[in-house]
């Protein structure tokens, strides 16, 4: 492709996208006025595809334009990485404690097992079964953080689509609604 770009009279630029947002990024990037000229799949991973784009050099309120590119995909981006990351402190969380009592019913077992007398027995079941009411109680606890985890994300992405909305909204006012299309 590179021997049929004409670099005096249009800018190009490749990106890599996930398939199933491809349409809507494809769609938002006609809005910055670039036209897709190519689209592959990736080698290594089937969700992803690149997508080389071509505008012309010269056009109105370009600068413009690319700083609102560039706050596009830094919402994107963010948006993504709210997803990735939404339950990341829960799971340290949980990880923490599940060794945490892990430990303790090691403890519960070499009591029971290794020491073998009437109380060791008896503190060895008793700590045995409080660790087990405390798991049910951690895993009803874990539940509700994986609720707020989700709520949390739900409100960032809402803000990022918020500020998507915006700037396609004000790159619609600079190019008058134009977009190529194919």
């Amino acid at each position: 492709m590179t021997e049929h770009k004409d670099y005096n009279n249009y800018d190009y630029i490749e990106i890599i996208v996930k398939m199933d947002s491809a349409e809507e990024v494809i769609n938002a990037y006609s809005g910055f006025l670039w036209q897709e000229i190519e689209r592959r799949q990736d080698r290594r991973y089937s969700d992803l595809i690149h997508v080389v784009f071509c505008r012309e050099h010269k056009i109105a309120n370009k600068d413009r334009l690319q700083l609102l590119q560039v706050h596009y995909e830094n919402a994107l981006n963010d948006k993504a990485q709210a997803f990735k990351s939404k339950h990341n402190n829960t799971m340290i969380f949980f990880s923490n404690l599940m060794v945490l009592m892990l430990a303790i019913l090691a403890l519960a077992g070499a009591f029971i097992l290794y020491i073998g007398k009437t109380w060791s027995i008896i503190l060895g079941v008793a700590i045995f079964l409080s660790s087990i009411v405390a798991i049910i109680f951690l895993l009803k606890y874990l539940k509700k953080r994986f609720k707020v985890d989700k709520q949390k994300y739900l409100d960032k992405a809402t803000e990022f689509d918020g500020q998507i909305k915006d700037i396609m909204q004000e790159v619609n006012f600079l190019t008058g609604g134009e977009v190529y299309e194919k």
